[in-house]
């Protein structure tokens, strides 16, 4: 996980070759939504904090902290 003081990112990374499902355990996961990069594959969405991660795949998550939205 990495922070600052408007956002929240989660980087999941299957370093096998087969198929994995995995939870973060991270306060707020449902808060979570899958960042689409340009040039990737849609991600599924809603499947943040379990995942499903094929071998070699990766996903980043981002969460807007609540105290910005607040302002």
């Amino acid at each position: 996980m990495r922070r600052d003081e408007n956002d929240e990112f989660v980087v999941v990374i299957n370093f096998s070759n087969r198929p994995i499902t995995g939870k973060v355990e991270v306060t707020n996961g449902a808060d979570f939504k899958s960042a689409q990069i340009s040039g990737m594959p849609k991600t599924p969405g809603g499947d943040f904090p379990l995942s499903h991660l094929a071998g070699f795949e990766w996903r980043i998550y981002h969460r807007v902290l609540s105290h910005v939205l607040s302002h």
